[in-house]
């Protein structure tokens, strides 16, 4: 009997482990699978998002920089309108030169003049000395 026992045990128990796996553990399998997979690209998604994002930040800084920069070189041209402005504004023109030499002329002329009559009253005085010892 014992032997008729063992027998029946060793085909009951080689019957199972040759049976196909059941649904339920195929269905298993499956999803966990499919989590795995979805974490993994969960975690490359999220890696390739924290490099892009990284990516747009530098380059919003640099743009900030650059606006920065340009804005100060804007001022910069504006604060050297206004002073070429101004510069021009004080400038002399060729019309107002002409008339100060002019001017200049006149007075430099009429100096000239009064030396010469100042000159000839002093001789003429020298003279009138000099009839007057004799």
């Amino acid at each position: 009997m014992m032997a008729t026992h063992i027998r029946r045990f060793a085909s009951s128990t080689t019957s199972r482990t040759t049976s196909t796996s059941s649904p339920r553990s195929a269905l298993l399998g499956f999803v966990a699978g499919a989590s795995l997979v979805g974490f993994a690209a969960y975690a490359s998604l999220v890696s390739e998002y924290r490099m892009a994002s990284s990516g747009v930040l530098a380059g919003v800084d640099a743009l900030a920089n650059a606006v920065a920069r340009l804005e100060a070189q804007a001022a910069t041209v504006s604060a050297l309108e206004a002073a070429v402005a101004a510069l021009a504004r004080e400038k002399a023109t060729q019309a107002a030169l002409d008339d100060v030499r002019a001017g200049l002329l006149k007075i430099t002329d009429a100096m000239q003049v009064d030396h010469l009559t100042l000159k000839t009253q002093v001789w003429e005085l020298q003279e009138d000395v000099k009839r007057a010892r004799k």
